[in-house]
């Protein structure tokens, strides 16, 4: 019922009419109102809602990824909420990546380079390049304070990243998963052990 109410007031007309990308969108919508009230949902954030295109349909407050967030990134995602929407399945999908190319997913080593440079690619390509740098810096910054040269590595691997999901914005996300493997390849990326 709420899918079909929101869907005529964004004027999408029937739930069975909507396209998965509206139907996602309208979710969202009803998640904002059931999380914060239908107070605190402003015409404007309403109106932007209805330009909303995004893979999922988990409310962001009651998944997983959100739940492990060290505070500095809650703090990134409820100022970017949209954003945060979007890529909330990247840091599982880089994980399953990584621990398919390389048999699992290490710490200081070419694998944690590819994780880093990967997920900073699919946020890029999935939200836009601010976000993935905010909320990558956020994890950096907001985890127990790690050595320097363990922040440096994973700061420096996740603006290759970005710079990949910038590139690859129209491609697959196997294709990101190559570039980055290509610039361990080459060099590009850096890693401690």
């Amino acid at each position: 019922m709420a899918v079909v109410v929101a869907a005529w007031q964004l004027g999408l007309g029937d739930a069975e009419e909507l396209s998965d990308d509206e139907a996602d969108a309208v979710r969202f919508l009803a998640d904002e109102i059931l999380i914060n009230g239908v107070e605190a949902l402003t015409e404007e954030a309403f109106r932007d809602g209805a330009d909303l295109l995004f893979d999922g349909l988990e409310p962001l407050s009651n998944s997983d990824p959100y739940d492990s967030l060290n505070e500095d990134e809650k703090r990134v995602c409820r100022n970017q909420r949209w954003d945060c929407y979007r890529v909330r399945d990247t840091p599982p999908d880089a994980g399953t990546e990584t621990a398919a190319r390389f048999g699992a997913n290490g710490h200081n080593d070419r694998a944690d380079a590819f994780r880093h440079c990967y997920w900073s690619a699919l946020m890029t390509k999935r939200a836009n390049v601010k976000f993935a740098r905010d909320l990558a810096t956020a994890h950096e910054t907001g985890t127990d304070r790690q050595p320097q040269a363990e922040f440096d590595m994973d700061m420096h691997n996740n603006a290759e990243g970005r710079e990949v999901g910038l590139l690859g914005e129209n491609q697959t996300d196997d294709w990101l998963a190559d570039v980055c493997i290509n610039k361990i390849t080459r060099g590009e990326l850096v890693w401690l052990e």
